[in-house]
């Protein structure tokens, strides 16, 4: 369980400063959480989906939240969304 909250938090740490390549940070989710019920129970209980929309949605998202939000992209390179949605 340690692995998996420190990759989580990943998401708003190095993921967001390193948003060009962030696409296989979702990748490896996508395979843990197919492959392994332990994730998926992990991933239920943390409400992972809720964070990672919330993450992506940046300013956008309705869940009310303290604190700065992590920006994503700028104008001259928007983030590739194909992943979390």
């Amino acid at each position: 369980m340690a692995f998996l909250d420190k990759f989580s938090m990943m998401m708003f740490d190095e993921v967001s400063r390193h948003w060009p390549r962030f696409k296989e940070y979702f990748d490896v989710w996508c395979y843990l959480v197919r492959e392994n019920k332990i994730v998926q129970a992990y991933c239920q209980q943390k409400r992972m989906v809720e964070n990672i929309l919330d993450f992506v949605m940046e300013d956008d998202s309705i869940i009310p939240r303290k604190g700065k939000r992590h920006q994503m992209g700028s104008q001259y390179y928007p983030p590739d969304f194909e992943y979390p949605l």
